[in-house]
């Protein structure tokens, strides 16, 4: 049986990490590793608002769109 994951928004925001400071070049490339290899280990799960938070949506945004 395969585990679940669950993946918050820092995972995704440092797969797609555009600054060039080493250190986060370092985070970029560990995180896009890790993400390889969990995919195929793992049953990646996130919560709509993580999903939400990291394709850039406001919480206000959200928050209106349910009212």
């Amino acid at each position: 049986m395969t585990e679940t994951v669950y993946v918050e928004t820092s995972i995704p925001s440092f797969y797609h990490e555009a600054r060039t400071e080493p250190e986060m070049i370092v985070r970029r490339e560990w995180t896009r590793r890790w993400w390889k290899v969990a995919q195929e280990r793992y049953e990646l799960v996130t919560s709509p608002l993580s999903w939400m938070s990291s394709s850039g949506v406001t919480i206000p945004a959200v928050r209106n769109a349910s009212s």
